[in-house]
């Protein structure tokens, strides 16, 4: 222990000595005339006499930036960027930091050609902990959207609808720093043409606070922010289509946007019948989840069980970018949104947006399921249903940042979301043993009315001391949200006994409940500097969150022809307090190129829990954690950075796990909460090393995450072999009733890693990838215990042409080898395999005819004979340009030629394996019209011979 003070003694307070008579340099970069930030702009410092290269940095999304450690002498500064004037001046550095203040910088017209040429060679650099990518050394069609697009750079994926970046999630997607249509991704990467990008830079966003005083407070996210180009931020660009086809299949959508100065307009609409969806859903009801009412959603991931569940799931046999989307079933979709963002004046800037979607999904599905029972006994269910549901979705978000004074700024965002949601499902289903012999039988209808809605509210203040670094901060957040549903079950079940006699029971429900809560927290931060590079920061983060379910069921009386009988055990009126109180000290040491902090803090919680009916009970845990944390951003030689990350955080059970109220949306599998249920405690561990070399044009990313958590909120599963009384609830033989409890032993690790470089010879850059996952899920089954251990390994590649925006073409490959292994019964122990590999190529050739053509194929190894299928998908087009500037198109599309399109998918957890058969949007045909609108610097943009562009301001 003496040891380990001693380390940190001298890491941050006699370290820092050594460089004492070190000063440093910061400013801000802005447009001149605009305003606006420049991001991402080159910030360097360089030896007065010989010019060499001494110190570097680049802006961030506000444009500011800084150099530490800069040894005391004059320098020459040199701010740089595509498009502008650089910007130079001698400056002396002394013991007190330098602040140039905010600094304009001019644009220039250029021939972008020649830019081309002088950096073709630059795909990627890393700056900090940002990766930096640069548009134009990959090159797509002149109609490609910006997903096309980053899907062609090292380490950024789709699957599924989902962007993915250095092996994560991306969460936000920014414009040039700002909001784009709130959190969702996918509206700004399917909505922003290619052609206006400039760079693509991809880093944790740290919240507001955290980016403030420098220490990460863990709520990061994954950012792409999209740096356009300097000749794209004034003017007007859009895009419009519509189309009609067989068997009534239409298409219509528009986007179009305005830049001018600071001023950003975005609006968009879109209505089709093809499953296309160019948005991400928002589940603020947690409705769309857990099936249609068929399995409940209770015995799924998310739901009453782990958080995480236990396993992996994958699907395919569906393309993304052509004129199909990625639902389950056959969608109609239609949707509106509006996104502004503005300097309103030189100290405040605003953002704001608004989203509008209505989807009616259709969705018929086979089931098949095998239980890990212990012994020699094996379970099998089977389901057949139909579901239809209709969901609406209104969000708004607001985002305003108040520079008061050069010392104290306020940033205020709120938000709110409504949604409604109606649902209806008809639902067979079986439960069966080894034998064949069938233990019970469902046949039930369902129908949830739904509505609700769900805020956050949040308010920033930061000051900043005349001694630098010096500062105190106040992050306060309001959240609230409400539901109320109700709902109708009219089923007829079977059950069998051993001598297989039915017996028949009928359920005919209605009920209805209403779930409200709200939370409030807050964070104050204060920071003070130790030596030229370290600072201390101390933090007190109380929060309260207080929720409250009421639930009532009526069974059918024949008597009154009414749904009059309370049924209590169905019925319940529970609420529930969480009240935290953590309080942290931190260190933090910064060079240039070196970012290391250490701190832990000390945390109580309360939960306090009152059920008023169907009996009356109060239960209160407390519970004290420890939780250290720590971050190490190293910046390596070359534009290389290694990154490490280790933090620790508790996760309260939810209002749904803790309330014991039974929930028999599905007669034949009943789930119940736990009162008794703990937090949970997670150590999370995070790696990431990026390597690039710019004269080989090469890059590399690996990426590490390794999760243990400790009273994991786990799945406890009871299959009834017999008529059985379990917790005051009755079981038929045949039923099976599940419940939440903590377990120790989950275990989660997940690599991904990527090594693009370029093939001159066919003008391409192939990026080459494999990622591997592994989960050790821990539950319950008939009170014995189970682990589940799952293995993946994915390699892949994307080869993706870089020879002009005439010829463009994507080929790509995954496989996926699967094992699985279980404690409770090792010769369920599975292997199975999944590949997909998808041509995607785009042809301008003669006077404007564009053809294109997708084909991919999904094969499916060690699933359910059913279901093990070699599926093709392919979708072809021709079109033809007209108008001035190639404005409009006319295309024919033939979609799902083969007509063999499938969606399956596998899910692994700790208690079954689950294949799945969902009815996809099949072959069609589509006559579509598209007009494309490009008009920038009061212009719109003349080619010349070769390819050269010339824009003028």
């Amino acid at each position: 222990m003496k040891i380990s003070l001693s380390i940190l003694f001298f890491t941050f307070f006699l370290f820092p000595l050594a460089h004492g008579q070190s000063g440093s340099v910061e400013g801000k970069l802005i447009i001149s005339g605009k305003g606006s930030p420049l991001i991402g702009a080159h910030v360097s410092l360089m030896n007065e006499r010989d010019t060499t290269l001494v110190y570097r940095a680049a802006t961030d999304t506000t444009g500011y930036f800084k150099i530490t450690n800069v040894n005391r002498g004059t320098y020459r500064f040199d701010a740089s960027f595509l498009g502008y004037l650089a910007l130079q001046k001698t400056i002396t550095v002394a013991s007190q930091p330098v602040n140039l203040g905010t600094m304009t910088m001019n644009e220039q017209a250029i021939r972008l050609n020649e830019v081309l040429i002088e950096e073709q060679g630059i795909r990627s650099v890393q700056k900090g902990d940002t990766t930096e990518y640069t548009a134009q050394s990959f090159k797509v069609n002149k109609d490609a959207n910006a997903e096309e697009l980053v899907t062609k750079m090292p380490g950024v994926t789709v699957e599924n609808g989902t962007v993915k970046a250095q092996g994560e999630n991306v969460q936000q997607v920014l414009v040039d720093g700002r909001q784009f249509f709130g959190n969702d991704p996918t509206l700004a990467l399917r909505n922003l043409p290619a052609e206006v990008i400039d760079k693509i830079q991809v880093f944790d966003k740290m919240s507001d606070q955290a980016q403030f005083t420098g220490f990460d407070d863990g709520r990061s996210a994954k950012t792409m922010n999209i740096v356009t180009r300097p000749d794209r931020r004034q003017g007007q660009f859009g895009k419009f289509n519509a189309g009609y086809g067989t068997e009534n299949r239409y298409v219509t959508s528009g986007n179009l946007s305005n830049f001018s100065n600071n001023m950003r307009l975005s609006v968009l609409a879109m209505s089709n019948n093809v499953n296309q969806q160019n948005f991400a859903t928002q589940d603020v009801l947690g409705v769309m989840s857990g099936g249609f009412g068929g399995r409940g959603g209770m015995f799924d991931r998310g739901g009453r069980g782990g958080g995480r569940g236990g396993g992996m799931m994958f699907s395919g046999g569906q393309m993304g970018n052509f004129l199909m989307g990625q639902q389950s079933g056959i969608s109609y979709t239609h949707s509106l949104g509006i996104n502004y963002s503005d300097s309103l004046a030189t100290d405040l800037y605003a953002s704001g947006s608004y989203f509008f979607n209505l989807t009616d999904n259709q969705n018929p599905q086979t089931l098949d399921r095998e239980y890990m029972l212990s012994g020699d006994s094996s379970s099998y269910y089977n389901e057949v249903s139909d579901a239809e549901r209709k969901n609406y979705n209104h969000r708004f978000n607001l985002r305003t940042e108040y520079e008061i004074d050069t010392s104290n700024t306020l940033i205020v965002t709120p938000q709110i979301s409504f949604q409604d949601n109606n649902a209806a499902s008809i639902v067979t289903g079986s439960n069966t043993i080894s034998s064949g012999q069938l233990l019970s039988k469902t046949e039930y209808q369902s129908a949830t009315t739904t509505s609700g809605y769900s805020s956050d509210n949040r308010i920033v203040y930061r000051h900043r001391f005349p001694t630098p670094r010096r500062t105190v901060s106040l992050d306060f957040s309001y959240g609230k949200n409400r539901r109320e549903s109700d709902g109708s079950l009219l089923s007829h079940n079977v059950y069998y006994t051993d001598s297989g006699a039915p017996i028949d029971s009928m359920l005919n429900q209605r009920s209805n409940s209403l779930t409200n809560g709200y939370s409030l927290s807050s964070s104050l931060s204060y920071t003070e500097p130790l030596w030229t590079n370290s600072q201390m920061q101390i933090n007190y983060s109380p929060s309260y969150s207080k929720n409250a379910s009421d639930k009532t069921t009526y069974d059918f009386d024949p008597a009154a022809s009414t749904h009059s009988i309370l049924n209590s055990a169905l019925s319940n009126s529970y609420e529930n307090t969480y009240t935290t109180h953590n309080t942290g000290i931190s260190f933090r040491y910064r060079e240039e190129s070196f970012n290391l902090s250490v701190g832990t803090s000390y945390q109580i919680a309360s939960l306090h829990s009152d059920q008023l009916f169907p009996y009356a009970f109060t239960l209160s845990k407390t519970f004290y954690s420890i939780l250290p944390n720590l971050m190490l951003n190293y910046e390596l030689p070359q534009h290389q950075g290694l990154r490490l990350f280790y933090r620790t955080s508790t996760n309260a059970p939810s209002l749904n796990q803790l309330q014991s109220v039974v929930d028999n949306s599905n007669p034949l599998f009943l789930s119940t909460g736990n009162p008794d249920l703990k937090q949970s405690f997670t150590h999370t561990f995070l790696t990431r090393l990026s390597l690039s070399n710019a004269a080989n044009v090469q890059s590399i990313l690996l990426f590490v995450t390794f999760n243990f958590t400790r009273d994991y909120i786990a799945n406890s599963t009871f299959f009834a072999q017999q008529d059985t009384m379990l917790n005051n609830i009755s079981l038929n033989r045949g039923t099976q009733l599940t419940m939440p409890v903590n377990i120790d032993g989950y275990w989660s690790a997940r690599t991904f890693a990527t090594y693009g470089f370029p093939i001159e010879a066919i003008k391409s850059n192939l990026n080459v990838n494999t990622g591997f996952t592994y989960s050790r899920t821990p539950g319950l089954v008939n009170n014995e215990k189970n682990i589940a251990n799952v293995y993946a390994v994915s390699p892949g590649f994307v080869l993706g042409s870089n020879i002009s925006e005439k010829v463009d073409f994507t080929l790509n490959y995954t496989a996926n080898f699967n094992t699985s292994h279980n404690s409770l019964r090792t010769e369920l122990d599975n292997n199975y395999f999944t590949h997909n590999a998808g041509f995607r190529f785009t042809w301008t050739f003669l006077e404007g005819f564009v053809f294109r053509n997708e084909l991919n194929n999904s094969l499916y190894s060690g699933l359910t004979s059913s279901l093990n299928q070699n599926v093709w998908l392919w979708n072809m087009s021709i079109g033809k340009k007209f108008f001035e500037n190639d404005r409009g198109e006319l295309t024919f599309s033939a979609v799902d030629i083969l007509n063999q399109n499938k969606s399956i998918s596998r899910t692994v957890t700790e208690t079954y394996i689950e294949d799945t058969q969902t009815q996809p949007l099949q072959r069609y045909f589509l006559l579509t019209f598209t007009y494309t609108l490009r008009e920038f610097g009061g212009r719109e943009q003349e080619r010349r011979p070769g390819g050269e562009r010339w824009h003028e301001h």
